[in-house]
């Protein structure tokens, strides 16, 4: 293992490269807070939360100060349109970029109250802002303007703002300040550190049930974090949370389980994953922005947003080639009559009708179908009743995409069940499965996954427990029985059977 790692469960092996390394990107702040990552420059903006700065770094730019005075910004994430959303301790309030450039604020006050000055923030896949508020911004001079504390405490709180409903979800800590989903948002691990305030108290982070996608049950202690506080910190798509703390950051498992440390320089404010092969881990110290190279596992679940421009451009292809095929087929199969289209599928021309009874074809055709066309249909309902959380899993993929794809394999898999436009039900689910497969080849997953019971323990869960790992070779499958169908056609027991007469391949 790499030197400045302390291993101390075997579960973190399988996370970290022999080659892991630290390196300082930049440093000149006085309490960096709150990174966060944009893809489609390869950028980190995080807080100078103490010196009143919001600043950004890329590669190519270096280091800027994007703006001045930020109004003590602290925590910042972006929201499902990939805007930045951030919680400003000096206007006690949280904020958003909009895409002019400019400022705006979404709300700064709860029950006609003002809050206490907003600290960390995370974004649901519905859209809610989910964001704790202590007292620090009017209690320290160097994170906020002071003032007069009016709630009754210091809460976490969760605000939709597409409705400006606002509730106050937990009420029971002393100073909550890091916050974040599992991947599955089932759970919320939120910190408390009021021993930033008075070394005998909390330095914890805790862990709640969520229900009913808004509220949570009452919580338990995670982990306590030492030395020093769990500032912020991120859960990985395993579960896994990677948490600040005084000398290092720490991991730990989904079960409480301290896996590691990845030791840093100084002390650690926070970190975000990011970089463009999904591996990279930002970390904010007082002084510094640090990156570490160090998972060949995925983080996060992201894509480059900059590849949806050209995955977008071979949709429209893709849609162009199909219509025109589609196109071809009914007006030379049925409107021109041509005999050599309309008495046969493509293939059937290779394979005579003759040479395979029609009625047992169509039996096997109609158990195809119908076995296929359920299999979509399940596989695309939970996608359609959850847009945003699977656009979020994708790193944000446009709304649009998402509604297509799962729209097309689900009235697709009612047409196969039914045996109505087989054809371009099938071409269409063959486009969904082969842009599914796109994506994970650009993900780098392998065609075939390990075999769940030769993965090493605990390296890879799924929601049910032990799971076969992520690959292409399931959408390589469904392509081709999707081709299979549209060549060979739906078969006599179905409705375009008794629509289409003419074409009598079935």
């Amino acid at each position: 293992m790499p030197e400045g790692i302390e291993i101390y469960d075997d579960r973190l092996k399988p996370l970290l490269r022999q080659d892991a390394t630290l390196q300082k990107l930049t440093g000149g702040t006085v309490h960096g807070e709150g990174p966060v990552y944009f893809s489609e420059d390869d950028s980190v903006i995080w807080s100078d939360a103490h010196d009143n700065r919001l600043l950004r770094w890329s590669p190519t730019d270096g280091d800027q100060v994007i703006r001045q005075p930020s109004h003590y910004q602290s925590g910042n994430y972006r929201d499902l349109e990939g805007r930045l959303v951030a919680c400003s301790q000096g206007q006690r309030a949280i904020i958003r970029r909009e895409a002019d450039g400019e400022w705006r604020v979404l709300i700064d006050r709860a029950w006609g109250l003002r809050f206490n000055s907003p600290n960390d923030l995370v974004v649901k896949s519905d859209g809610t802002i989910w964001f704790t508020d202590p007292t620090f911004g009017i209690t320290h001079e160097d994170q906020g303007y002071g003032g007069e504390q009016e709630q009754a405490g210091d809460f976490v709180y969760r605000f939709d703002p597409a409705t400006g409903e606002i509730d106050a979800v937990i009420k029971e800590m002393e100073k909550p300040n890091g916050i974040a989903f599992s991947p599955d948002e089932s759970l919320l691990y939120v910190s408390d550190t009021s021993a930033a305030e008075h070394p005998q108290q909390l330095h914890n982070i805790r862990v709640y049930e969520v229900r009913e996608n808004r509220y949570v049950e009452e919580g338990r202690v995670f982990a306590t974090i030492e030395p020093g506080e769990p500032d912020g910190f991120r859960v990985d798509v395993h579960g896994n949370i990677f948490t600040s703390s005084a000398d290092s950051v720490q991991v730990y498992a989904p079960d409480g389980t301290r896996l590691g440390k990845i030791f840093v320089p100084e002390v650690c404010t926070n970190l975000t994953f990011g970089g463009k092969e999904k591996n990279r881990l930002f970390i904010t110290a007082k002084t510094s922005l640090i990156c570490d190279r160090h998972q060949y596992k995925r983080l996060t679940n992201t894509l480059n947003i900059k590849n949806w421009k050209i995955m977008s451009k071979f949709i429209s292809k893709f849609i162009y080639i199909a219509v025109a095929v589609v196109a071809f087929l009914i007006t030379s199969g049925i409107l021109l009559k041509i005999p050599a289209l309309s008495a046969t599928s493509s293939f059937a021309l290779i394979y005579p009708s003759d040479s395979f009874p029609g009625v047992f074809k169509s039996i096997i055709l109609l158990i195809f179908r119908v076995c296929m066309g359920i299999i979509f249909v399940r596989h695309a309902y939970p996608k359609l009743t959850h847009l945003k959380q699977w656009s979020k899993s994708l790193n944000n993929m446009p709304i649009w995409l998402c509604v297509i794809g799962a729209a097309t394999m689900f009235f697709g898999g009612f047409c196969l069940i039914a045996g109505f436009l087989t054809l371009l039900a099938s071409i269409g689910i063959l486009g969904s499965m082969a842009f599914a497969m796109i994506l994970e080849i650009m993900g780098g997953e392998p065609f075939i996954a390990q075999d769940p019971y030769l993965t090493p323990a605990d390296d890879y869960k799924g929601p049910h427990g032990k799971a076969e790992g992520p690959s292409w070779e399931k959408a390589f499958i469904y392509v081709l029985i999707m081709m299979l169908i549209a060549v060979f056609g739906p078969g006599l027991y179905s409705i375009d059977a008794i629509l289409f007469p003419d074409l009598t391949f079935w």
